[in-house]
């Protein structure tokens, strides 16, 4: 039986610009002043996050991440792979915050721990890849690889321009991607130099960002951005024009809605999950669905928009 008093708060102290562990303190005042227990598990390497949760979540009230999207991510697989359905709340410190970004929490952490401690309870989507689950964005190709190509250590030191940074550096040499598609019963196959399955408002910290209107967060689906491998320099120009006016409906770049989806390629594709390299063991077929609602997520308000 878990204390509804009893706060979990799971911290990433290398995260960001490693602002969290000193901030640790103050955190868990706010948390103590609103009439929480604060319980803080300090994360030491990939899966820490998961493991505790899973190991001990089921003894709160309130499960809280603090740290960049990959402490999100974690965090919320062990909810889903405990079985739980514990409210969860997210404390970003992070190099680009997409997430945090999309659901407009505030930058301040002491401001986020208000209001994670706070804040009113709405149902957001999880999905489903492979063994793995991720909360906003799955991808392949040009915008994964700069995910995955950039270290920790120039994350901390320059943040969101070390994105800026390995992109410029990749995009002289993107390599199309092939793949077989199946979405939502639908089989096709398509070259491409970015695929992802999406439930955010921005990409890598704003690169890009998505249509309010058509984006959400609690309708059982997932956006597919799919930009079409170019056939030449020229191509790419145009790809470049629809991508920067953001038209996502054009010749090369498109976006619309999945529910399920199979993906399979002959060669091993390298995939990003809410901001962390994909280390599992099938990088040539993946089966990916949406799991509706299945997060209790506390944000500042209780509408069903993201906008």
């Amino acid at each position: 039986m878990s204390d509804n008093r009893k706060v979990m708060l799971v911290a990433n102290p290398v995260s960001g610009k490693k602002a969290v562990a000193n901030a640790l303190s103050d955190i868990c005042r706010v948390f103590l002043e609103l009439g929480w227990i604060p319980s803080v598990f300090v994360t030491g390497g990939r899966g820490d996050a998961t493991d505790y949760v899973k190991k001990y979540g089921g003894d709160f009230g309130r499960i809280v991440a603090i740290g960049g999207d990959g402490t999100m991510n974690e965090t919320v697989t062990g909810i889903i792979e405990a079985g739980l359905d514990t409210p969860f709340a997210f404390i970003p410190s992070g190099t680009t915050n997409d997430f945090a970004s999309t659901h407009h929490l505030p930058a301040d952490m002491i401001e986020a721990s208000r209001l994670a401690a706070g804040g009113k309870i709405r149902m957001l989507d999880a999905c489903r890849f492979n063994e793995r689950y991720f909360m906003f964005h799955c991808g392949c190709g040009f915008f994964a690889g700069v995910v995955n190509d950039t270290y920790q250590e120039m994350k901390n030191a320059l943040g969101y321009f070390a994105y800026i940074l390995e992109g410029m550096s990749n995009a002289l040499s993107i390599a199309p991607k092939h793949a077989v598609f199946n979405i939502d019963g639908k089989s096709f196959e398509e070259d491409f130099i970015y695929l992802g399955l999406l439930s955010t408002l921005s990409l890598g910290g704003n690169i890009t960002t998505l249509p309010a209107d058509v984006v959400r967060a609690d309708d059982g689906r997932f956006e597919v951005f799919l930009a079409k491998a170019p056939g030449d320099i020229f191509e790419l120009g145009e790809e470049l024009k629809e991508f920067t006016g953001k038209n996502f409906n054009g010749e090369y770049i498109s976006l619309f809605k999945m529910e399920k989806c199979t993906i399979d390629s002959e060669t091993e594709l390298e995939w990003s999950l809410d901001g962390e390299p994909y280390l599992g063991s099938d990088k040539k077929h993946v089966e990916i669905e949406v799991l509706p609602r299945r997060i209790s997520f506390v944000s500042s308000d209780g509408d069903e928009t993201l906008s």
